[in-house]
């Protein structure tokens, strides 16, 4: 299935939204598929002033091709009103009942109706590594190298590297690491990066400071940062946002954050937290910049669950990976093995990665740039657990 978004796009909510639903997604895409809204999104056409009540917010969000009303506010009395008063017609409700009971019959609901699941079971999934190996690939594709200049290289790290210095606020917090709407996480459950770094380098001395926070500027220990990465042979700062439930920040009844004055969490992204820049927040830029002068060989690593401007980095010569959050089992470790990866490099502040040929290249626009295949072996990269 595939669910609606909150937001609109030039002005149309997307539960509301015909051409994006039926034209591109069953048209283009060729989606047979269930449409599910989010949480009371079809309300929320009534609180856009999209409709003036519920009976309208269903209409207009079954004739754009929403299947089912997560919540059922609207697909319920007001949709049977709507009928009654022919704002909708029985040969679109029957196309939506359609789509639901195909969905169905392909889970096999209608040949067996509940599962032979046993308590056992849980342990099955518990101790099954299928899942790792795939969380595994997923993580090392995802990471992206953004840049490491080929005058002078930082990357990759030599592995008899004696002294490291782990900066930033997305180093040892496992819930940075993860997206929004986890739980919470048992001991051991998730390594972080620091953790990852010290399993993979057993005789290395690691030394690590946070430097600051996310968001919260009340604090922050740049001078201590500035110091632990002039006694390192190499320092790898991990930057970015995040959208951890921390457990403090209070969620309303859509699960949303409920950003207050008085919340200063980490969360940047995620139900709730709207942004009026993609500037890194808090003290983040004044840590790297201060790290920078010290000229120091310097692997930036963003953990971040939206794209942020890195545009002050091109007057720096840190290594920069991206690095997504990531799901609960794909935590962080360094693998020493990694075939060829060809860069396609531009003078361009975004990137768009992809995958073609079983290669992952950077495409960058305006594509004018030229390919440069570069030996990654024993590049410390992130991927996920052993």
């Amino acid at each position: 299935g595939v669910m609606t978004a909150y937001n609109d796009i030039d002005g149309v909510p997307c539960s509301a939204n015909e051409w994006l639903i039926k034209n591109i997604l069953r048209g283009a895409w060729h989606f047979d598929g269930v449409v599910v809204s989010d949480l009371y999104a079809i309300n929320g056409l009534v609180s856009s002033r999209m409709a003036a009540d519920y009976k309208e917010a269903a209409a207009q969000a079954l004739k754009a091709g929403v299947d089912i009303d997560l919540g059922a506010s609207c697909y319920s009395q007001p949709l049977v009103q709507a009928l009654k008063e022919g704002l909708v017609s029985e040969k679109e409700l029957d196309e939506a009942v359609r789509h639901v009971l195909m969905y169905k019959f392909k889970l096999g609901l209608f040949d067996k109706s509940y599962a032979d699941f046993k308590p056992s079971d849980n342990e099955k999934f518990k101790t099954d590594f299928t899942f790792d190996v795939l969380n595994r690939q997923a993580a090392t594709e995802s990471v992206v190298l953004l840049r490491n200049d080929e005058s002078i290289p930082v990357l990759p790290l030599s592995k008899d590297v004696k002294r490291v210095a782990v900066i930033g606020p997305n180093a040892d917090n496992i819930y940075n690491m993860l997206g929004d709407y986890n739980a919470p996480q048992a001991a051991g459950e998730v390594v972080t990066l620091l953790q990852g770094i010290r399993n993979k380098l057993p005789n290395a001395e690691i030394r690590y400071v946070k430097g600051c926070a996310i968001r919260d500027m009340l604090w922050e220990e740049i001078d201590k940062a500035v110091a632990t990465a002039r006694w390192a042979e190499v320092v790898i700062v991990a930057l970015g946002g995040s959208s951890a439930r921390d457990f403090r920040t209070s969620y309303k009844e859509t699960g949303a954050a409920d950003a207050t004055a008085q919340t200063v969490s980490d969360m940047e992204s995620g139900e709730g937290f709207d942004r009026a820049t993609l500037s890194l927040m808090g003290y983040q830029e004044q840590l790297m910049e201060a790290l920078a002068k010290t000229g120091q060989p310097i692997v930036l690593v963003m953990i971040q669950g939206r794209p942020l401007d890195l545009s002050w980095a091109d007057y720096t010569d840190v290594a920069i990976l991206n690095a997504c959050i990531r799901a609960r089992r794909a935590a962080m470790l360094w693998p020493t093995s990694f075939s060829a990866m060809p860069i396609r490099r531009e003078n361009c502040q975004y990137l768009i990665p992809a995958r073609w040929d079983n290669y992952l290249y950077i495409i960058m626009r305006p594509i004018t740039g030229t390919i440069i295949p570069m030996n990654l072996d024993s590049l410390c990269i992130l991927s996920a657990s052993a």
